[in-house]
């Protein structure tokens, strides 16, 4: 447990910038998979009612990226290591406009 703290008790831009990539890119691995397996067992029922899967992949992005905030609110509040939640922000704020982006260019292709 010691070790642990230890790991995470840093005031840095950079640190902010890992852990704002590094926790979102996992979390969209798990919840890819998660959503994966619900698909597999509830696919039969979905495309039958409503002609869609259960979540798409743009949502779980976002889902991704919303639990960058919790981070980014723990070091702030918390901790106050202004640096790395400055870096948090930093990767946040450039995921969210890689999410619209992508939903931008999903809705020009419905348009065309």
């Amino acid at each position: 447990m010691i070790f642990m703290k230890n790991i995470f008790d840093r005031n840095s831009v950079w640190f902010g910038i890992l852990i704002g990539l590094l926790l979102p890119s996992i979390l969209f691995f798990i919840l890819k998979k998660l959503v994966y397996y619900i698909t597999l067992w509830t696919e039969p029922v979905l495309i039958q009612a409503y002609q869609k899967t259960f979540i798409s992949d743009a949502s779980v992005f976002l889902i991704a990226i919303f639990f960058n905030i919790i981070f980014f609110r723990k070091y702030l509040k918390n901790n106050d290591y202004e640096l790395t939640g400055r870096g948090i922000l930093v990767i946040t704020t450039l995921l969210t406009f890689v999410f619209i982006a992508i939903k931008m260019n999903m809705l020009t292709q419905i348009i065309k």
